[in-house]
C-alpha cells in the first residue's frame, strides 16, 4: 500500500520494488511456502489510502507493508489496519502521532519518528549552520506539522528563537506569500518540511 502517484511518487517506485523483493525471494526459494501479494496506489492522499486499503481487505490480506506518510498513515490506521486487524508496517511515516495510537500491537514502522528527526534538525542547524534564529515552513498535514513541532521544541530549548510557523498546501499553484510570511522577520535560516513533488515548484518560486 505505496504510492505510486501523488507527492511521493518520486520515492514510491523504490520503495514498492523493495517491498516486493522478499515475496520474490520467498518465492524462488525452494521451500513449501508461497507468497501472494497484491499493489495498491495511495495516490499520497488520505481518502484513497483508505479506499486501497480497503480493497486489501476486501482481498484478504493480513499484512501490509506501508503507508509510506504520515498523512495517510494514521487515517488508515485507524479507520481500516486497526479495526480490521491487519498488521502493517510502514517504511517512512514518521508522525510522533503514530507512536500514540491505541493499535493493539498491529503496527510498526523501520524509519526513526519526528521527535528525533526535529532534534537532528535542531541541532544540525545550530552546529553546522549557526543559526540562532528560523523559520519554519511545513507542508499542512500529520507530518509536516509534526516535525515543525519537533523542531520548533528542540531549537529553542537550545536557545534559538523561532520566528515564524508557516504551513502550505501541495496542491497550491504558487508558494510565494507563504515564502514571503515565512522570511518576515529575516531569520538566519529556513527550516523547509515537505515532499519532493511539491518542494521542486516551492524552492523554484524561493529562488524567484
Amino acid at each position: 500500500l505505496l504510492p505510486e502517484t501523488g507527492a511521493l511518487a518520486s520515492t514510491g517506485e523504490s520503495m514498492i520494488n523493495a517491498a516486493q523483493i522478499p515475496a520474490m525471494q520467498v518465492n524462488n526459494a525452494d521451500i513449501d511456502l508461497t507468497v501472494d501479494t497484491q499493489l495498491e496506489d495511495t495516490e499520497t492522499n488520505s481518502q484513497s489510502g483508505v479506499s486501497a486499503a480497503n480493497s486489501l481487505v476486501n482481498a484478504g490480506y493480513p499484512y501490509i507493508c506501508g503507508t509510506a506518510s504520515s498523512g495517510v498513515n494514521v487515517p488508515v490506521s485507524q479507520q481500516v489496519f486497526i479495526p480490521n486487524g491487519m498488521c502493517a508496517c510502514s517504511p517512512s511515516a514518521t508522525a510522533v502521532t503514530i507512536t500514540q495510537i491505541e493499535d493493539n500491537d498491529l503496527l510498526f514502522r523501520t524509519t526513526p519518528s519526528d521527535a528525533l528527526q526535529g532534534e537532528v534538525m535542531a541541532q544540525y542547524a545550530m552546529d553546522e549552520l549557526g543559526a540562532e534564529t528560523a523559520a519554519v515552513l511545513h507542508v499542512n498535514d500529520d507530518y509536516g506539522s509534526a516535525l515543525s513541532g519537533s523542531f520548533v521544541t528542540a531549537f529553542e530549548d537550545a536557545g534559538g528563537t523561532v520566528q515564524q510557523e508557516v504551513s502550505y498546501e501541495t496542491s497550491a499553484t504558487s508558494y510565494t506569500s507563504r515564502i514571503q510570511s515565512a522570511l518576515q522577520g529575516d531569520p538566519d535560516m529556513l527550516a523547509v518540511v515537505g515532499y519532493a513533488e511539491s518542494g521542486i515548484k516551492l524552492f523554484r518560486d524561493y529562488y524567484a
